[in-house]
């Protein structure tokens, strides 16, 4: 039966019962269809309990429960930096495109600096996934700045697709629709490009005339808070949002001289690499944080095991 509170503190038997081991035990007996799965009742009811003197119980349930405090208190100063790490690309941002320099650089539409485009990608049926080259899709605009073409799908395409489509380094694509309206005119540039690669429909692409403008320089404008938060409010939203391309084409840009803007986009790489690598400790310790409680649980509870039920 289930112990009385003579017997047992009810905050030990609760850490108890949510130490890993007993979990998983737990999880092991599920009963029922899935989605509905459950603990058994006869497996509650028979499951032994390590009770030592109430007396002991108390006093680690204490010292469990002000490492706990002591846990939480690390976690919530963990997300406070978490938070601060994600906020300072905008920062960098908006400190090199609504800074006092740039207030004096000539501005020109991006249409008039790009050399092809902008145009919709290829068109392709789920059929032909699976093979041949490389495509960019929508979803892969957000794995980060740069094109990576080592994570994207496979597609069949002829010749001419090909050469119609073709990805080139430099090339700027953007997001042309999207299901969440914050999603649209996400830009992202191709700096490597490692084998004959395709776009999709649904994104669009810029290239950009390098004797005026430097790619990466242009992507990281169209990034900023300010152009993404202009983009955002000038789509059209139906079943999904879009933009066209006479709107992307019509976006003013800021055109420095071309040693500054490579200049910009250099110090730009390296702070934002920067960032990305103190995220990346930060998503380390959140994790290390969010296994304390059950490593600390089972650390306590397996000093017990000596005892009787």
């Amino acid at each position: 039966s289930f112990p009385t509170r003579r017997s047992s503190d009810l905050e030990w038997v609760l850490f108890y019962l949510v130490q890993p081991k007993v979990l998983r035990d737990a999880t092991a007996h599920f009963s029922g269809a899935v989605g509905q799965q459950r603990v058994p009742e006869d497996y509650i009811a028979s499951l032994e309990i390590l009770l030592p003197p109430l007396d002991d119980q108390r006093l680690i349930v204490a010292r469990i429960q002000k490492q706990f405090d002591q846990i939480e208190k690390a976690r919530a100063a963990a997300a406070v930096q978490v938070k601060s790490a994600k906020a300072l690309p905008a920062a960098y941002l908006r400190e090199v495109f609504e800074g006092s320099e740039a207030e004096n650089w000539p501005m020109r539409r991006l249409g008039s600096v790009s050399s092809l485009g902008p145009d919709n990608g290829v068109f392709k049926r789920r059929h032909e996934f699976g093979a041949g080259a490389p495509i960019l899709n929508v979803s892969d605009l957000y794995r980060g700045f740069t094109v990576d073409l080592s994570l994207v799908e496979r597609v069949q395409v002829s010749l001419s697709e090909l050469r119609r489509y073709r990805v080139q380094p430099g090339d700027l694509f953007f997001c042309r629709s999207s299901l969440k309206r914050e999603g649209i005119g996400r830009c992202c540039v191709a700096l490597d490009v490692p084998e004959p690669a395709v776009f999709d429909c649904h994104v669009m692409r810029v290239r950009l005339d390098s004797s005026r403008v430097d790619p990466a320089f242009v992507a990281h404008y169209m990034s900023s808070p300010r152009i993404r938060q202009s983009i955002i409010e000038n789509s059209r939203t139906a079943t999904m949002t879009t933009m066209n391309q006479g709107d992307l084409a019509d976006i003013e840009i800021p055109v420095p001289p071309l040693h500054r803007q490579r200049q910009i986009a250099a110090k730009l790489s390296v702070l934002f690499h920067e960032v990305a690598g103190a995220q990346q400790e930060l998503a380390e310790q959140r994790t290390a944080l969010d296994r304390l409680p059950s490593a600390l649980l089972r650390v306590v509870m397996s000093q017990r095991t000596d005892s009787s039920i």
